[in-house]
């Protein structure tokens, strides 16, 4: 659905070629945007029948904690395609927007190319990542409608001085003719679970 209002943005980008060179894009500030259309955009998404978003799906980037922001701050793999606006991505998420994020999880950014990309993060640095593949690339085992496990581990991140050591898992999932893949960093498994069962994937 078309929305008239274009999401406003204020405070400093992060810079366009860390998008997708070989440095991490880091999160520096955050970003500011007026409610209302906000508000608009996603009452938009809910009037054709999906589920509503998260609250927070758009919420803006939160500040790390001061002790994560000395050891290096939140450090996201960069996504090599082409940047969206939030509305673009709550359109091209569809049906595959999450309902429920964890409290205090801002939105980095959305990507388009190959696929929609989203991810979020809080302020100590926990991290969620969601990219739609339509059509499926193929791949993806998973029973339709079903979420299977494909990584289980913890990874670290800091500044070489101080290092953060947090369970890193991921997912994959077929829908209709769709393939999805979601993989958290320093999410707890209930809340992991949650966040699964808030993405619609049907039969």
């Amino acid at each position: 659905m078309q929305n008239e209002h274009a999401l406003q943005r204020a405070g400093q980008a992060v810079p366009p070629n860390e998008r997708g060179c070989s440095a991490g894009v880091r999160i520096i500030e955050m970003r500011a945007r007026i409610v209302s259309p906000l508000i608009a955009l996603v009452l938009g998404v809910a009037c054709t029948g999906s589920a509503e978003p998260a609250p927070n799906l758009l919420s803006p980037t939160p500040s790390p904690d001061a002790d994560v922001a000395a050891s290096g701050g939140c450090t996201i793999f960069p996504v090599r395609t082409q940047p969206i606006t939030d509305e673009q991505l709550v359109r091209e998420l569809g049906r595959y927007a999450p309902t429920w994020l964890p409290t205090g999880f801002g939105l980095v950014g959305g990507w388009s190319g190959s696929s929609v990309t989203a991810i979020w993060v809080d302020r100590r640095c926990r991290t969620i990542t969601l990219e739609v593949f339509s059509p499926n690339p193929g791949g993806v085992t998973a029973p339709r409608g079903h979420w299977q496990l494909i990584e289980r581990g913890y990874c670290t991140y800091g500044d070489g001085t101080t290092e953060h050591r947090v369970p890193c898992n991921s997912w994959n999932a077929r829908a209709g003719e769709d393939a999805l893949f979601l993989s958290t960093k320093g999410v707890q498994d209930p809340d992991a679970a949650r966040i699964r069962a808030g993405i619609a994937l049907g039969a």
